[in-house]
């Protein structure tokens, strides 16, 4: 057993890849509801929510190279949130959130030639939610919408923002041999599966309304490799 431990760590590191991502989400928030009141706001908020273009920019670590299964965590910064529309189709309300997202993904496809690799992406997510801030349809800053909300109660409602997520990421990734590394494209979807900002309706505290994240993500990059196969 502690060979073959051995042998998947060595084959691991022995082809060692790190570069720079950067790209960009279309992201948006979905309600979700528990009681009544809050299905009413739940339908309306979905019916009006629109996705918000955003960025990403970050460090990525791959371990096996060309190997068919490999690791592959990521640290990001990432810019998303989503918009709401009014009647007229104009946009209402602004939402801007910024993470620190941990990707714990895994790669799983084959080179196709000496400059070719095509691998799906999936695994899991731990994302801290750094800072916000909310504007008006006409882009102003509304005062206060940058703090954070724990059992805050205004007008009988009780609001609460969650500042940890868990999530899974499901994608595609191609790599192009080029120089001392590979150039990376890597499409993915991401959902969120823990609420991030509720709202409890205190006239019924089992009714709740609140939002989960999620959104479709094009990420550009380019990893420098160390050991395994050499570029020609």
């Amino acid at each position: 057993m502690r060979k073959i431990l051995l042998l998947i760590v060595n084959t691991a590191f022995s082809q060692f890849q790190i570069g720079p991502k950067f790209g960009m989400n279309f992201s948006k928030n979905k309600a979700k509801s528990t009681g009544d009141i809050s299905k009413i706001l739940t339908d309306d908020f979905n019916k009006n929510v629109r996705t918000k273009t955003g960025i990403n920019v970050g460090l990525m670590f791959n371990f096996g190279g060309d190997h068919v299964f490999n690791f592959q965590p990521e640290f990001m910064y990432v810019s998303k949130g989503f918009r709401t529309v009014d009647n007229n189709g104009n946009i209402s309300y602004t939402q801007k959130n910024n993470y620190l997202d941990i990707n714990w993904l895994f790669n799983l496809g084959k080179t196709v030639n000496n400059k070719w690799r095509v691998y799906g992406i999936f695994g899991p997510t731990t994302d801290i939610w750094l800072s916000k801030a909310s504007y008006d349809k006409d882009g102003k800053f509304e005062d206060g919408s940058d703090n954070f909300k724990f059992d805050e109660v205004d007008d009988n409602i009780s609001y609460t923002d969650i500042r940890f997520d868990i999530g899974f990421v499901l994608g595609a990734g191609f790599k192009y041999k080029l120089g001392p590394g590979w150039l990376i494209f890597s499409p993915r979807y991401k959902w969120g599966f823990i609420p991030q900002a509720s709202a409890q309706f205190l006239t019924n505290e089992s009714d709740y309304l609140y939002l989960k994240n999620k959104g479709f993500y094009l990420d550009f990059g380019y990893a420098f490799q160390f050991g395994g196969e050499k570029n020609e």
